[in-house]
């Protein structure tokens, strides 16, 4: 898509033209769709959209093209352009501007009037700072030169821009001495003067004058309409973040002449913010709505000079920003510090203020100093927070958020940070009782001791599995454990003089203390092979010096020993699965532990288990019979009970491995099997892997799909047939047309499930398998259109695109490589096929209503399905019968002729005889020599000539009739009745 003209930025009332290029689509006739910021504002058949745009018809533009032919068939959506609509753009009104317009013209005049008086000045009498003098003079006399040299010369130019108005006032005042005489020569100067032949000497050199007036004239331009040098915006403080509620001063520099000589004005997001100030600099308190393009634009008081600046970008957040606090490694060694940092991001210029508390201060601040502190250096520990504050006034954001450094005080609140100095000596912890296993009622000793420490007075805090429990001036702990005392002890020790300064916590040791030890069986691989064994332990933790001794048992039967030996028997080979169980035995006398869990041993055979299924179908239909087969490998020997499951559920049991049934629709699921010994229940073979069985109710439905239908002439199109199922189908086919019955194609005994047809029409396919044959269901019908690719060219003749009503035309349809078909050929108008012909030739006479694009299609006459694609369009374009232009003359001609006629008809009627004989005679030009005999017989004749003039509902009739003379009448002359006889038109 392009626009015309190419500016994002237009404003309201100018209009604009977008178009839309489809590329490689010339050829296809497109609608063409317009959408603004998503939504579709426009639909046109040109590619070229043009319109009047106004503020509402800002946003992103995208465009579209859909084919005349096919609604469904359509471009993706364009790249958008952006257009951003403003109204008229206008200077900022200036209120002085009557007041500037008429001092201007009054200064003008003023002008006009000083440079008269100058020209006025070249009489000696007058008091002029120019004199004009013939260069290369020589007889100048020297008192004429000395005198000129005595001349004082004031120059007095003021230039007042505030009040727009110039003055210049120029007074020479002559030297306090005698005057000079006068000179009759300088007369003939000044009356003669030429550039070429005079110079300027006096008071003011001619350069100065030329550049007094070419300042002039700059000046009165600048001050006009002109422009020097852009405007500056510049803001302080310079961030480009700020938060709502803080202050900015817009500071706007024009670059020229005074403060005083401009008023300013804020603009934002092109509208004004603050309007005509006097003040350059102007501070403004921002809120959240506030975000955007600022600039700023200066209007010069003493004419319409108008300068802006560049926009500079602003962003305004709602939400007060949070302080981040920071700390370093606080594990340090006894007479280090930590460091600790604070920030606000992204924003800049920030100075920090830090705040340190103890459970006893209650937030009592503690400042550090007014510098900006964003990291400081500490060697007590404490509950430290921090906020950063800019700006004048000051805007100061929340405290820092929780930021956990060790914290263990339970008086931390979320806005303060609890920075516990950490010492990196090593404390270690001993108990006089090398076992970690204890029963209730021992007594114990736990020692804390601190490497390096030894001098520092600390107390001591013990901590049992994440909670604090003990805390003593001694390093030594004594006491009596229950079972409640189980669990892992560390310490560490605080400096008596700062309590949030503290050694790490100790290595922890574990302490199991119990009423009694139970014994604890653990099994091993369970899957084995047939005939192999698994292997158990039994074993007390953490203490040592057992002795074990084992149970089996099955859900039908007790428990019974396993006997073995004397020995320590922690471990013991099986052959059987059952339920098994320990415990030990130590000292003298002896003490029994509680007997271990029991554990159910189920030992699997790794012999690999296979399903077979007869008929080898994953597919199946209701009411089919089918064998499942299952086989371990390896146990043929083995007497198996066969279990067989479905899709999770065991659902039959049989001692033969072959299970044969008749499926339904609930038959479907995923199938598997396993083999139990029947000597022991608890050992069996893993599940073996599955097989899908689905089954339908309903036939399977065959699917057809056709290959590309754009082929040249001669080409074929590929059609495919098939059937979702696992099973082996072969293909049969069938072909109609909307005239023709239903006809099977491709008869033989391959798959066929792909075939080539090179016509067009209705096909459907079904799908056989198995002995006797099943059939599916038949596919779907699909109308098969075949389109040739062969270009087709629509010619004219006459070849003119404007034609008038009545004319003739014949348009001609030709297929480029296709002359050897027999075709059918349709045309269309304007998208509407209106005729048909088997003929590529066709002629008619047009009419205002043939007007309109046409193009042309050509069917194959042997297949009504196959047709060639549609021809580019021509355009005729039909107009009424020309006809020259109205003559207003031709009223009063008629008028004028009508005279005439009853003039004639009149003197015809007055030339009648007494006797109603015409006067009328009609003699041939030169026709002497007729014969005497051809007169007589003409004067026999008998002659009636009647002439009818029938003209709307009025007839007029004029009767000429000759009579032969009788009597009296007048004599007859030979030449008249020549004339009669042979009168002719060319004579």
């Amino acid at each position: 898509m392009t626009q015309k003209p190419n500016s994002s930025q237009m404003f309201s009332g100018e209009t604009i033209t977008l178009t839309c290029e489809v590329r490689g689509g010339e050829s296809t006739e497109w609608t063409y769709e317009w959408r603004r910021s998503g939504s579709v504002i426009h639909s046109t058949p040109s590619k070229d959209w043009t319109f009047n745009v106004s503020e509402s018809s800002s946003g992103k533009y995208t465009c579209q093209c859909r084919s005349r032919d096919d609604w469904y068939s359509s471009t993706e959506w364009s790249e958008s352009i952006i257009l951003s609509v403003s109204g008229a753009a206008s200077s900022p009104y200036n209120p002085l501007f009557p007041v500037l317009l008429i001092v201007g013209s009054v200064s003008g005049i003023i002008i006009i009037i000083l440079l008269a008086l100058l020209w006025r000045s070249r009489h000696p009498n007058d008091r002029c700072c120019i004199r004009l003098f013939r260069s290369g003079s020589s007889n100048q006399s020297s008192s004429t030169n000395q005198e000129m040299n005595q001349m004082e010369t004031n120059v007095y130019i003021s230039l007042q821009h505030a009040t727009s108005s110039v003055y210049e006032t120029i007074q020479t005042r002559r030297a306090t001495g005698g005057e000079r005489p006068h000179h009759s020569e300088e007369n003939t100067d000044y009356a003669n003067v030429k550039p070429q032949n005079y110079r300027v000497i006096g008071v003011l050199h001619q350069q100065m004058i030329q550049s007094l007036f070419l300042r002039f004239c700059v000046l009165n331009t600048l001050l006009s309409c002109g422009k020097t040098q852009d405007a500056v915006l510049t803001i302080q403080p310079n961030w480009s973040t700020f938060y709502s509620g803080e202050s900015v001063t817009f500071i706007c520099d024009m670059n020229e002449g005074a403060e005083t000589d401009w008023y300013y004005s804020i603009i934002w997001n092109r509208r004004p913010f603050v309007r005509y100030t006097s003040h350059k600099s102007s501070t403004l308190r921002l809120q959240t709505s506030r975000s955007g393009e600022y600039k700023c634009c200066g209007s010069r008081i003493s004419s319409h000079q108008t300068k802006c600046s560049d926009t500079i970008s602003i962003t305004v957040s709602a939400d007060k920003p949070t302080a981040k606090l920071t700390a370093g490694p606080s594990t340090i060694p006894v007479g280090g510090s930590v460091t600790m940092s604070c920030t606000v991001e992204p924003s800049a210029g920030w100075r920090y203020r830090w705040i340190r508390m103890t459970s006893d201060t209650s937030g009592d601040e503690d400042r550090i100093n007014n510098e900006e502190n964003s990291e400081i250096t500490v060697r007590q520990g404490g509950i430290y927070s921090c906020y950063g504050v800019r700006g004048n006034p000051d805007f100061i954001t929340y405290s820092s958020s929780e930021v956990t450094v060790e914290i263990t005080c339970e008086f931390v609140n979320e806005n303060y940070d609890l920075i516990t100095i950490t010492f990196s000596n090593k404390v270690a912890v001993t108990q006089n009782l090398n076992s970690s296993q204890m029963f209730s009622g021992e007594t114990i000793t736990l020692t804390c001791e601190v490497q390096g420490g030894e001098s520092t007075e600390w107390t001591y805090e013990w901590r049992r599995s994440g909670s604090v429990i003990h805390s003593t001036p001694s390093k030594d702990w004594t006491f009596i454990v229950s079972e409640s005392s189980s669990g892992k002890y560390t310490c560490h020790c605080r400096s008596r003089d700062d309590w949030y300064s503290s050694t790490e916590w100790s290595e922890s040791i574990i302490l199991s203390v119990s009423d009694k030890p139970r014994a604890k069986l653990t099994a091993g691989p369970s899957t084995i092979p047939v005939g192999g064994s698994v292997t158990m332990s039994c074993t007390v933790e953490p203490s040592a010096g057992w002795r074990y001794r084992w149970f089996r048992r099955t859900s039908d039967t007790s428990g019974v020993e396993v006997r073995t030996n004397n020995e320590e028997n922690r471990e013991i080979t099986v052959r059987q699965g059952g339920i098994y169980s320990c415990y030990g035995v130590r000292g003298n006398p002896e003490i029994y532990t509680h007997s271990s869990s029991e554990v159910t041993v189920k030992i699997t055979f790794s012999n690999k288990v296979v399903v077979t299924q007869k008929p080898n179908r994953s597919q199946m239909f209701s009411g089919e019979t089918i064998t499942l087969t299952c086989e371990v490998q390896g146990g043929e020997s083995t007497e198996w009970t066969y279990e067989w499951r479905r899709s999770g559920s065991v659902i039959h049991s049989t001692p033969s491995k072959d299970w044969t049934f008749n499926v339904s629709e609930s038959s479907s699921g995923k199938y598997t099997c396993q083999c139990r010994s029947r000597d022991d229940w608890y050992s069996s073979t893993e599940w073996s892997e599955s097989i899908i069985l689905s089954v339908s109710a309903d036939k399977p439905r065959a699917t057809l799909t056709a290959g590309p239908t754009v082929i040249p002439l001669g080409g074929h199109v590929i059609l495919s047939c098939s059937v979702q199922t696992s099973a082996v189908w072969k293909y049969r086919w069938f072909r109609r047309t909307s005239d023709t019955s239903e006809v099977q194609i491709g008869i033989n005994k391959k798959e066929s499930r792909e075939i080539t047809v090179r016509q067009g029409g209705i096909y459907r396919c079904e799908g056989v398998t198995g002995n006797p044959d099943f059939y599916t269901h038949s596919s779907s019908e699909v109308t098969v259109e075949i389109t040739f690719c062969n270009k087709v060219a629509v010619t004219q003749k006459p070849n003119s695109s404007q034609m008038f009503s009545g004319e003739t035309i014949t348009l001609t349809c030709e297929v480029q490589g296709g002359e050897s078909t027999e075709w059918t050929y349709e045309w269309r108008r304007s998208g509407s096929v209106i005729h048909s012909t088997p003929s590529k030739d066709w002629t008619f006479t047009v009419s205002e209503s043939s007007s309109g694009k046409y193009t042309c299609q050509c069917r194959s006459r042997d297949d009504w399905y196959s047709s060639t694609e549609w021809s580019e369009s021509i355009i005729l374009s039909v107009s009424g019968a020309a006809s020259s232009p109205y003559n207003p003359l031709f009223p009063v001609l008629l008028i004028v002729s009508g005279i005439i006629i009853i003039i004639l008809l009149a003197l015809l009627w007055r030339c009648r005889h007494p006797n109603d004989r015409c006067c009328i005679r009609l003699f041939r030009s030169g026709s002497s020599n007729q014969s005497s005999s051809t007169n007589h017989e003409m004067n026999q004749m008998e002659t009636n000539v009647y002439i009818s003039l029938q003209h709307a509902t009025s007839s007029v009739y004029e009767t000429i009739q000759t009579h032969r003379a009788t009597g009296g009448e007048r004599p007859h002359h030979s030449e008249e009745n020549t004339d009669y006889a042979n009168v002719k038109p060319q004579n």
